[in-house]
């Protein structure tokens, strides 16, 4: 499994209303980290949870990789809208 491949998952995710909603009544990491392997597995990826875990570690702890941000990881789990382009 490349990082690639949680990059996609990701994305899907962000873009995907009904697959947020999967997301809404997560209320810590083990949970976020649970769900997606299951959504993943749901939508054809293969990822474990150590793979999700040491993932999220990775994005949150390297901010300039303009991937996975405290805010962007709320919204996936419910915590809020869909992250905003601060690029435009």
């Amino acid at each position: 499994m490349s990082s690639a491949t949680l990059d996609r998952f990701y994305q899907e995710v962000v873009s995907d209303p009904a697959l947020q909603q999967r997301f809404q009544s997560v209320t810590d990491r083990e949970t976020i980290v649970n769900t997606a392997v299951q959504l993943g597995q749901e939508k054809g990826y293969n990822f474990t949870y150590s793979e999700v875990e040491d993932w999220i570690n990775i994005q949150t702890n390297n901010p300039s990789s303009g991937e996975l941000k405290d805010e962007e990881l709320e919204t996936v789990a419910g915590g809020g809208d869909k992250p905003r382009d601060d690029s435009k």
